[in-house]
């Protein structure tokens, strides 16, 4: 048997929580606060763990009431 090493995060929570500047902030990407757009349904995202041989899937939510079924 070999190890998975991977990981899934699911990020969910209201609208405009932060949800998807954090991911953003692991990637190393530039946040602008109060600009970015959205999440329409579900995203889902790689990210390798620094200094590990596990990756992470990071699944990021819609905060919007309309996708609060999709939370369950």
């Amino acid at each position: 048997t070999q190890p998975l090493n991977r990981v899934r995060a699911i990020f969910i929570g209201y609208g405009e929580a932060g949800k998807t500047s954090l991911i953003r902030a692991l990637h190393g990407e530039a946040i602008e606060l109060g600009k970015e757009p959205m999440t329409p349904g579900i995203e889902i995202r790689d990210w390798p763990v620094p200094d590990t041989d596990i990756k992470a899937h990071f699944w990021d939510f819609g905060g919007q009431v309309m996708f609060h079924a999709t939370h369950q």
